[in-house]
């Protein structure tokens, strides 16, 4: 007897994977998740791209881009503090898709004063379950090659 497949169906989807940091939690670090393209700054985008060695991007390029994204997160500071201004944009990650089979994403950045606080994790932890929700049961990650020789 051959053993049975799980077909991901219209009547069947994996679990949503979970949040193990709340927003609230984040909140109190002075952390905000968004997940509109409202507020987003392309200049502000190239400068955290920037800072984490992916290279910059042509501004109207990267606007259409965006247009194109099937969903976003980013994290903004909602607290003036010695590493953050009011409103900054810390992390951000997207994803681009088919609506109904795959989605892919790309360009997760978190700010090197951020790093290693679970911000990567959070970010990509509601970008997946947002995917999942639409659906969407394949999901691949892209890296930059340099991000993955660096690790």
């Amino acid at each position: 007897m051959a053993p049975s497949k799980i077909s991901w169906g219209a009547r069947l989807r994996p679990p949503p994977p979970p949040i193990s940091k709340s927003d609230h939690e984040f909140l109190q670090m002075g952390l905000e998740f968004m997940s509109s393209r409202d507020g987003i700054r392309v200049s502000e985008l190239n400068e955290l791209f920037d800072k984490v060695g992916f290279p910059r991007r042509d501004p109207e390029r990267l606007k259409v881009a965006l247009d194109n994204t099937h969903r976003l997160v980013w994290v903004r500071a909602t607290k003036q503090s010695r590493v953050a201004r009011l409103g900054q944009l810390l992390g951000f990650a997207r994803a681009t898709s088919d609506g109904v089979f795959t989605a892919t994403i790309w360009d997760v950045a978190v700010a090197p004063a951020w790093q290693r606080v679970g911000l990567g994790r959070a970010m990509m932890e509601r970008l997946t379950r947002g995917l999942v929700e639409d659906g969407i049961p394949n999901i691949t990650l892209y890296a930059e090659p340099q991000t993955i020789a660096s690790c």
